[in-house]
């Protein structure tokens, strides 16, 4: 699965809002959910707010 992937090799500090909102909208399922939000969204700077 490519969003798994993308998910361990993209970097936090490059993420912006926008995209966290378009990745978002394309979880179906929890295992994406999970691996994103714990691997990528909780390492940026936007993750607090």
């Amino acid at each position: 699965e490519a969003r798994l992937v993308a998910a361990f090799i993209e970097d936090p500090k490059l993420i912006d809002e926008k995209q966290m909102e378009n990745w978002v909208a394309d979880f179906d399922n929890w295992a994406i959910c999970d691996t994103v939000c714990g691997s990528v969204f909780d390492k940026t700077s936007l993750s607090f707010q």
